[in-house]
């Protein structure tokens, strides 16, 4: 009988409302929020931002293990760096990821494209890899997959971010989907892509990849927004006017 009251209820929501429901029937989701809820919405106030008007943005930086957290309002033409959070593991080197088992993190624009409110790492949000520049830039028959922000500190080819920092970064991403956001940006460079820094890998085998990286990243330094991209024959970026 409750289960139907809790289905009526739902069906009776908005769409687009319904996620955040959804997600608060877990339990972790569920205590996350009564434990921090409060605290991040006062956060958000501070910053000018409101739970049910904000839309995220995600940066990543392997090097620096850094995740930038970005936010904006629903109608904002761009996002505004919010927090800086540390990135507590890694694994592999620099490079983009090629196939299943190489324990490498990924490098390109990505979203997150599953929410896994039970995960065997507390809360994890799930990455659309591979993408279509991946799999060009490929010829691995399993390019492998499951590459999720996470909780704990173990990985082999995530990113993960403890326990206590995984809980406010979900349920951002929570609000944000339940405030119509579709496609949450999730972008990973090997390291900050300034000409300096990266005149010092001329002579890696990655650089023209990585050129092609700093397009995008120059883009999101001039204007942090949601990039248009396609890719060549070569899995390189190729970013719209």
């Amino acid at each position: 009988m409750k289960a139907l009251i809790v289905l009526l209820m739902l069906s009776q929501m908005p769409l687009h409302a319904q996620f955040l429901a959804q997600q608060l029937r877990f339990d972790r989701v569920k205590k996350a929020h009564q434990k921090i809820g409060k605290s991040l919405t006062t956060q958000l106030e501070i910053s000018g931002y409101s739970m049910d008007d904000l839309h995220l943005m995600i940066i990543a930086y392997k090097e620096e293990q850094r995740l930038d957290v970005y936010l904006k309002t629903k109608s904002g033409k761009q996002f505004n760096l919010w927090k800086s959070l540390p990135i507590c593991a890694s694994s592999g080197n620099s490079g983009p990821k090629y196939k299943q088992g190489d324990f490498q993190v990924p490098e390109g624009f990505y979203w997150i494209d599953r929410f896994n409110p039970s995960s065997l790492y507390h809360l994890s949000l799930g990455l659309n890899y591979p993408n279509d520049a991946d799999r060009k830039r490929s010829s691995a028959k399993d390019l492998g997959g499951d590459i999720f922000i996470h909780g704990k500190c173990v990985t082999i080819g995530c990113l993960p971010m403890t326990d206590q920092l995984i809980e406010p970064l979900y349920l951002l991403a929570v609000y944000a989907r339940n405030n119509r956001q579709s496609k949450i940006p999730v972008y990973i460079f090997p390291f900050e892509l300034s000409e300096e820094r990266l005149a010092k890998e001329k002579q890696n085998l990655h650089y023209q990849f990585w050129k092609s990286l700093q397009v995008g990243y120059n883009r999101l330094v001039e204007q942090p927004q949601a990039l248009k991209w396609k890719s060549d024959a070569r899995g390189n970026y190729i970013f719209e006017p």
